[in-house]
């Protein structure tokens, strides 16, 4: 169950290498080209583990000078986290991606000296499991902390009555008011798609949702509705699908004998479910930008060197700022337990890379 993403792995290789060598504060460096080639990855992923390492205290890059392991390696004071578990499901790291590793370099700049640990699971992992790796964190010698990343309800639950640093990336559980969260304005969400996909000529759309409806899906559905009916437009169907084309195909073509005049607008919920109604739609003869507009609400890009299809829902700040915000809320509930807890809202923007 436990596992590193990974940009985490390559980090500690370079840490090892480090120590391997036996260098110590103010000796030089691999530059990032020699780290690319010591890892066999390309520049840009060098940059990204040489930037966390930066973040680490592990190593200083002086501009024309070159790269230096830090003045302070191995000297910094632990801090209230020594190691911070990020509870991902698997079923969502599988079809959408993790997240952006900016996520992780703001986490890590906030917490220099935790360790950052991926640990798995499905939305039906047995709770006893989820138990055990809380007790083991409870009973451990390090001072853990967990982010919560589409987490279950029964995850949401299980932390919030352990008493460990806990915040939830996403929405909580109206349940669980135990948990701080930092999540997008999924009500702001649905207004802009439907907004964007009215601007474009749609009279009708079709909503396409994940099989698994999570706590911040309920206002991003009603805001769509609501949007809608401002617009006096129709919504022709919400459908709640697994990513899996030949259904995908076969819902929207259903959908579309029931359409009004005029070109359709998709709201996609995810990349995965845009690119197989994008494919639904041209098996079935139909023009992106003439019979039917689509937009985005989830996107999970893993550098900002990739390209989108289609325009897509953006959160106002970059990754790393989001980092940063989440550990200053891990910080917080780690020296202040009995803080206010705070549900604090992402502004979003939509965007497109064309």
């Amino acid at each position: 169950m436990s596992n590193q993403p990974p940009v985490i792995e390559l980090v500690e290789r370079v840490e090892e290498d480090i120590s391997k060598r036996q260098l110590k504060p103010g000796d030089p460096y691999l530059n990032t080209a020699r780290v690319a080639s010591m890892l066999r990855v390309n520049t840009a992923v060098a940059n990204r583990v040489m930037q966390a390492l930066v973040k680490r205290r592990v190593i200083e890059r002086k501009q024309r000078t070159g790269t230096f392991v830090a003045r302070n390696f191995g000297q910094l004071e632990s801090g209230p986290i020594d190691r911070l578990h990020f509870l991902v499901q698997q079923d969502y790291l599988k079809t959408e991606g993790l997240m952006a590793d900016g996520v992780l370099l703001g986490v890590q700049g906030e917490l220099p000296t935790a360790r950052l640990q991926f640990d798995f699971c499905s939305p039906h992992t047995d709770e006893s499991l989820l138990d055990r790796i809380v007790q083991d964190s409870l009973k451990g010698a390090h001072r853990d902390a967990f982010v919560l990343v589409r987490a279950s309800l029964a995850a949401q639950r299980i932390l919030a009555g352990s008493g460990l640093p806990t915040v939830v990336y996403g929405s909580v559980y109206p349940s669980v008011e135990e948990l701080p969260s930092l999540d997008r304005d999924h009500t702001k969400i649905g207004r802009l798609c439907v907004d964007h996909l009215v601007a474009c000529g749609c009279r009708s759309l079709l909503v396409l949702s994940r099989e698994h409806v999570l706590p911040g899906d309920h206002p991003f559905l009603r805001s769509t509705r609501e949007q809608a009916g401002c617009h006096k437009i129709a919504v022709i169907d919400e459908l709640f699908l697994p990513v899996d084309t030949a259904l995908i195909i076969k819902s929207v073509e259903l959908c579309l004998a029931r359409r009004k005049s005029g070109p359709v607008g998709i709201v996609a919920r995810s990349e995965p479910l845009a690119m197989a109604a994008d494919l639904a739609m041209r098996e079935l003869g139909r023009r992106h930008g003439k019979d039917y507009f689509m937009v985005v609400s989830d996107i999970y890009r893993k550098s900002q060197s990739q390209k989108r299809n289609w325009p897509y829902i953006d959160t106002e700040i970059t990754p790393e700022q989001i980092g940063e915000l989440l550990g200053r809320m891990l910080l917080r509930r780690a020296n202040e337990p009995q803080a206010p807890i705070s549900h604090d809202l992402l502004d979003v923007k939509i965007t497109s890379d064309e």
